[in-house]
This record gives C-alpha cells, sequence and structure tokens, in this order.
C-alpha cells in the first residue's frame, strides 16, 4: 500500500474445511496495547501517547508506518511465525502483522492507520486527533466488505516459495493434494530454516545442508491409511514411523486429509529440526 491505493481485489482468501474458499474472518475488536515510542511526540494524555498533529502531519507518518509495518509482516513471514490458530493484522495482500507487534501502537493509531489503510478518511480529516471517532471509523472500516486492514487469521502460504508441487504423486496415491498442502503449511510454523522438496514424493530437507544432515520422506499410502515417514541421517535411512489416518466427527475427508498430513509432516519437520548441530 506504500503510496499506492492498495487493490480489494488482491485479498486473500482462506478456504473452509471441505477445501472451498470463505471470506477471511475479520474481528474489529482494538485491544489496547503498549506505546511504540519511536511514533509518540507531542502527545497529550487523551490520545495515550499518540500525537497530536494536523491530518497532512499523520497522513505523512502513516505512509512512513505502512512501510515499516510491511517490513515487519516480511520478516515474520520469513520467521514462518504464523500457524493456523493465530490473528494477525492485514497490511498488504498476502502480508500480516502479528497482533504483538501492531499492538505495540498506540490504541489512537493503531485506529488511524486502519481508517487510512482503508481508505475511509475523506470527508473525516476533522476527526484525526479523536480518539473516540477514530475508534468508530477503524471498526467501520474493518468490518467493510472492501476492506484492506483489518483482523484475521492470516492465509498461510510458506510453501509456495519452495520448488515441490503438491499435485499428481499424491493425487495418484489419493490423496488432496491441496488438503496435503495446506497440512504442510500448518506444521511449517516456527520451522523457518526447512524446506518441502523432490519430485515425486515429499522430502524435508534443511536449508543449511553443511550443518544438519538429516532428511525425512513422506509416502501417503492411499485411501485412509495415513503417511508413512522415513527417518534419514545423511548416511541412509535410519527409521520409519506410520502417522495413523485421523478420521474425526466433522464428516469432511478434506479437513481429516488435512489433519493428518499436518501431523505426518511435523513429524518430519521435527526430525529434520533436531538434527541442526547450531541449535544443539
Amino acid at each position: 500500500m506504500v503510496d499506492q491505493k492498495k487493490s480489494a481485489q488482491a485479498k486473500q482468501q482462506l478456504r473452509n474445511s471441505d477445501g472451498t474458499y470463505a471470506n477471511e474472518g475479520k474481528s474489529s475488536g482494538m485491544p489496547t496495547g503498549d506505546i511504540l515510542n519511536r511514533f509518540a511526540q507531542h502527545s497529550q494524555s487523551n490520545t495515550g501517547g499518540a500525537p497530536v498533529e494536523t491530518y497532512e502531519q499523520g497522513e505523512k507518518r502513516m505512509r512512513e508506518l505502512d512501510q515499516k509495518l510491511i517490513d515487519i509482516a516480511r520478516k515474520e513471514y520469513q520467521e514462518r511465525k504464523f500457524g493456523p490458530d493465530d490473528e494477525g493484522y492485514r497490511v498488504e495482500s498476502g502480508l500480516y502483522v502479528s497482533r504483538e507487534e501492531f499492538e505495540k501502537l498506540p490504541e489512537l493509531d493503531r485506529n488511524r492507520y486502519i481508517a487510512w489503510g482503508n481508505d475511509c478518511m475523506d470527508g473525516n480529516e476533522e476527526d484525526w486527533n479523536d480518539p473516540q471517532q477514530m475508534a468508530e471509523l477503524a471498526n467501520e472500516s474493518a468490518e467493510d466488505g472492501d476492506a484492506e486492514v483489518y483482523l484475521t487469521n492470516p492465509e498461510l502460504t510458506y510453501t509456495d516459495d519452495m520448488d515441490y508441487s503438491f499435485g499428481e504423486y499424491l493425487e495418484s496415491k489419493g490423496c488432496n493434494p491441496q488438503s496435503a498442502e495446506e497440512g504442510a503449511n500448518m506444521a511449517l510454523q516456527g520451522h523457518p530454516d526447512l524446506e518441502v522438496t523432490g519430485n515425486t514424493y515429499p522430502q524435508v530437507w534443511p536449508t543449511d545442508t553443511d550443518n544438519n544432515h538429516r532428511r525425512a520422506k513422506l509416502f501417503y499410502l492411499g485411501g485412509s491409511k495415513g503417511w508413512r515417514v522415513t527417518f534419514s541421517d545423511g548416511r541412509g535411512d535410519v527409521n520409519n514411523t506410520v502417522i495413523d489416518y485421523q478420521k474425526s466427527d466433522s464428516g469432511s475427508d478434506y479437513y481429516d486429509q488435512t489433519n493428518t498430513a499436518r501431523e505426518a509432516f511435523k513429524t518430519a519437520f521435527d526430525w529434520v529440526e533436531g538434527g541442526n548441530k547450531k541449535k544443539r
């Protein structure tokens, strides 16, 4: 959004349990947080540490803040910070800032940024220093169907940057590739030094092969039989385990395949991560 209006059409969509897309869940609650000192100047008590300024000054500061938040979002993505149960503030298509980071801003500045980012300040410039009015504008704009900035569950797309294609091999084994990829993305939370690769079946490799010689291979067993995960220490296969198909009461094969894949990939990731000599 830096210096240009964000496209509402670029909004990412989340999947339902059956693999279809749905609108991202939004929450307009704006909880209070700590003060991000570098954005607090010329403050007065009723602004909670946010500066009192003209709208023109504020708009310039929001552009600067926007870039800082995008930089934070990119860093958190690289760290694979988000899991399926986390919430974050959408700041750009595919980029989210964690609640922890975003809510370091004074509450007034949070509301200013949300209202400004959702292009609802035209005609409301005189409310810029009014905490109550800005809270109302932020809440209303975040609930709008064309909102660009709002609290939501981030879409997990870590595997988009990897060279493994969740497709033909898995389909041939009776596994929905989309559910397998979604499960892998869920399991990648907190594992920035691992990647999924392979030409047929998925393999897990470390990004730093000099300090970690472990590998893992994942084989879908077909139907509702789950996955077999084979472990290697770099010299050869040393063990394997079977992750049984996790049947739930949801009645959704997609949901069950996703959760089973999540557990299988988590098992593989944990094994390979454990071989990182730098973390011992």
